[in-house]
This record gives structure tokens, sequence and C-alpha cells, in this order.
């Protein structure tokens, strides 16, 4: 072979060693690429999943946070509901207890005219009483004496007669009105039992809270004042420190010098206690 010919041989042996040096690197890449691509694939479809999945747990939270809105909007209307309908009761509540007062208190004033009527009655037949009892002794009296005697026992006689027949009259009337009392009486018992304790007039009274418990709802409140100060059942006495308006409580049962009430209004925030101030009126 010439010299030439080996020169050719010697560098298309080095070309072809190049070449597969070249094609051996170019196939690492390629497979440190595809490793790479299959690796960034494998990422992207977990971040695409994971993405997915949080969107689908988004929509789910909005559905659940637009049904709790739908739930509290529904709960909301509810309440207006049931408000409106408790004040349009409580307005109702409020006439028939005006009506129920009014009631009260003209049978009170009918009560009261007919225990004047009965003490005149009283008094009347008392009257009558003594005149047929001193009838009495002038008719004994003048069967004693002598020429009148006869014409004094006719008019006594009368007297004692007409005396008697007032008697029984008043007796009479006396019963009617008892009867009528005992009717009012038990008019006024049925409508405090059908309606309730109704409120009554009240003294101006002032008075301390001696102890407050808590325990039992709404709240029981002892007050230093009782029946020696001409505290009634169905009083109120609202309830202050200072300056500072606490509520008011309701007269339940009265003792002699002390009182128990429940709390019927206590101002928000505001808590009662012993040594508060408590008055009728402010």
């Amino acid at each position: 072979m010439s010299t030439i010919g080996k020169i050719f041989l010697f560098v298309n042996l080095a070309l072809a060693a190049a070449f597969l040096g070249w094609a051996a690197n170019s196939l690492g890449k390629t497979e440190e690429m595809k490793k790479a691509n299959a690796a960034a694939i494998a990422e992207a479809t977990a971040a695409r999943t994971k993405a997915e999945n949080d969107a689908s747990s988004a929509r789910t939270d909005a559905r659940q946070q637009e049904q709790a809105k739908d739930a509290l909007r529904n709960e909301r209307d509810n309440l207006d509901a049931s408000l409106k309908s408790t004040k349009t009761e409580l307005e109702s509540e409020k006439r028939a207890n005006e009506q129920l007062r009014g009631d009260v208190a003209k049978i009170n004033a009918a009560i009261e005219t007919l225990k004047q009527q009965l003490q005149s009655i009283e008094q009347a037949k008392d009257a009558a009483v003594a005149q047929a009892r001193e009838a009495e002794r002038e008719r004994d009296t003048a069967r004693d004496e002598a020429q009148d005697a006869g014409e004094r026992q006719r008019a006594a006689e009368e007297a004692k007669t007409q005396a008697e027949m007032e008697i029984a009259a008043l007796e009479k009337q006396l019963k009617s009105t008892r009867d009528q009392v005992a009717s009012l009486d038990t008019r006024l018992k049925e409508m405090i039992a059908v309606y309730g304790a109704v409120e009554v007039a009240q003294k101006a009274i002032d008075a301390r809270v001696m102890n407050v418990n808590y325990d039992l709802q709404p709240g029981l409140v002892a007050l230093n004042v009782g029946k020696a100060q001409d505290v009634q059942p169905g009083y109120t006495f609202e309830i202050y420190s200072g300056n500072q308006y606490k509520g008011r409580v309701k007269v339940q049962t009265v003792y002699q010098d002390m009182c128990a009430a429940v709390i019927d209004i206590q101002k928000d925030g505001a808590k009662i206690a012993a040594g508060d101030s408590a008055s009728t009126r402010l």
C-alpha cells in the first residue's frame, strides 16, 4: 500500500473514531434529555393533578359556602318572621292587658261601692233593730199604764211591725248586695285565672337588693322591703347603681320585711348585684 493510501486509511480511522465518540456522546445526552423530559412530564402531570384537585376542592368549598349562605338567609328570614309574629302577639297581649286592667278597675270600684252600701245597710239594720227593741220596751211600758195604755200599745205594736218589715227588707237587700259582691269577686278571680296576675297601681317605694341568685333562671332577687312597706305581688322595681340602670324585677312573694322577685328586664352588659338600689318609680 502506498503512503497516500496509508494516510487516507489513517484519516478514515480517525474520522470513524471521532464519529463514534460524537455519536456516543450524543446518545448519552439524548438519554439524559429523555430522563429530564420524563421527569418534567411527571412533575407537570402531578402539578396538573394537584391543580385539578385544588380546583375541585375549591368548587366544593364554594358550593358549601353558598349552601351555608342560603341556610343563613333562610334562618334570618325565619327569625324575622318569628320576630314580627312575636311583636304582633305582644301588641295584642298589651291591648288585652289594658282592657283587663280597665275591667278590673271597674270591678274594684263596683266592689267598693257595694261594700259602702253593705255598711250603710248594716247601719240601717242596726238602727231598725234598735228601734224595734225600743218599740218592744214601749209596748211593755204601755201595758202597765192606765187610761191610754191601749192606744199606746197599738202604736207600739205598729212601730214594732214596721220595724220588723224594715228589718226584713234590709236583710233581703243585704243578701242581694252580698250576692253581687260574691259574683264580682268570682268574676275577678276567673279573669285573673285566665289572664294571669294583673298589674296594680304602685306606691313609691325605695329598696335595696339583699341577694341575687342566677342559678334559678331568669334570676331571683331578694329586696329588703315587704308587707310592712305595703309591697304587693306584681309590683315592679327598677334596679340601678349610682347612675347606671341595670334592669327591672317583678315581685312574686311578699314577706313581712322582705320580698322575692324575678328578673323581668336586664340591660345588656349589666349584672344585678347585692347592694344595688331599687325603686318602684324612677
